[in-house]
């Protein structure tokens, strides 16, 4: 007969996965050695559908104490055995939560279903009808020992012989009470945990509305779609794309924004203000601000350079004393600085 030993907080210290690498391949016979203060009813219900699709008879025995989901385990077995110092506790579903009164009152509702099927199995191994299960199996049940366990009218066997560990009600009441402890802490754990996963990866995530694998396009043949990557490798993927968001848009779409352009325009030239080329050329273009102090930027950086390039030298004349000839003038010396050479500087700027 194979053991399995089910010790310590189910979803803690055991896990589902721990039962099935060590179920046997063939109908073997299993006896579960049961020591657990309960845990993660949901890891326990794993358990508990793993042990039923197994092929051969499952004992679950009592080495000490079979509470809360482990309990449950303990009631889905095909039979149970304990010892007179074996200590046994069932309850209703309990969990902790927040939320609004809608919230919890579908909270509620998961726990009235979890109990639902929880009391049938008491009702299973106790031989009593439903309404009789569900009126005893209230807040939280301990029963200590062998003759508690027979009384509450739970079948099984009491082993004989053997050291079993001595457990009172107490002492396993603290074993629970320090699990929930733990359960707890575990939950704020995974939960932070789970909140940072989905952070890195909405992060690492690319752009929803264009992922490099999304579906966008089907040939023409009706052959199968492609992925993003393996579109844009194709040759005139890019046309392909350009020409079927103008169609989306509209063939107007081109004239819409010349006319919008030309508005702004019309706007200003109405005030009275003389707009220069390069920004009726960003209005016509939909250039954004951000764009266009970039450009104006990088434009007086250009002339800076070239200017340093070849210099305009001025010097300050003297100032005439007579009335009407005040002010200062200028006097050029080597190259003359005329409207063509600026033009010339300019010109190169723009090539």
């Amino acid at each position: 007969m194979k053991e399995i030993s089910i010790k310590g907080i189910i979803g803690w210290d055991v896990f589902a996965e721990d039962v099935r690498k060590e179920l046997p391949a063939g109908k073997e016979q299993i006896r579960l050695l049961i020591n657990s203060e309960g845990g993660e009813i949901y890891e326990a219900f794993e358990i508990y559908n793993l042990l039923k699709e197994y092929p051969g008879k499952v004992t679950a025995r009592i080495t000490a104490l079979a509470a809360s989901a482990a309990a449950d385990i303990f009631f889905g077995a095909d039979e149970r055995e304990f010892y007179t110092h074996s200590a046994l506790m069932y309850h209703r579903a309990w969990t902790l939560t927040i939320g609004n009164a809608e919230e919890l009152r579908k909270e509620a509702g998961i726990l009235d279903a979890l109990d639902k099927i929880r009391i049938r199995d008491f009702a299973s191994v106790t031989g009593k009808n439903l309404e009789t299960a569900m009126a005893e199996f209230t807040g939280e049940t301990w029963l200590i020992g062998d003759e508690q366990i027979r009384g509450a009218g739970i079948s099984g066997t009491l082993v004989g012989g053997g050291e079993p560990e001595v457990i009172t009600e107490p002492a396993a009441r603290l074993r629970v009470t320090a699990a929930i402890g733990t359960l707890k802490e575990a939950r704020d754990i995974k939960d932070i945990a789970a909140r940072s996963r989905e952070k890195i990866a909405a992060l690492a995530r690319p752009e929803q509305n264009t992922p490099a694998n999304a579906v966008v396009y089907k040939n023409d043949e009706g052959g199968a779609a492609m992925e993003l990557n393996e579109f844009l490798a194709q040759p005139g993927a890019v046309e392909k794309v350009l020409a079927y968001a103008k169609d989306k848009i509209g063939p107007g779409a081109d004239e819409a924004k010349k006319a919008e352009s030309d508005r702004i325009l019309g706007i200003f030239a109405l005030a009275g203000l003389t707009i220069p080329d390069d920004v009726k050329t960003a209005v016509a273009g939909n250039t954004t601000p951000e764009a266009y102090a970039v450009n104006v930027l990088t434009k007086q950086r250009e002339t800076e350079a070239a200017l340093q390039k070849k210099p305009l030298p001025i010097t300050p004349a003297p100032v005439a004393q007579l009335p009407g000839e005040q002010g200062i003038k200028t006097k050029p010396e080597g190259d003359p600085v005329t409207a063509e050479t600026v033009k010339e500087i300019a010109a190169g700027i723009r090539r």
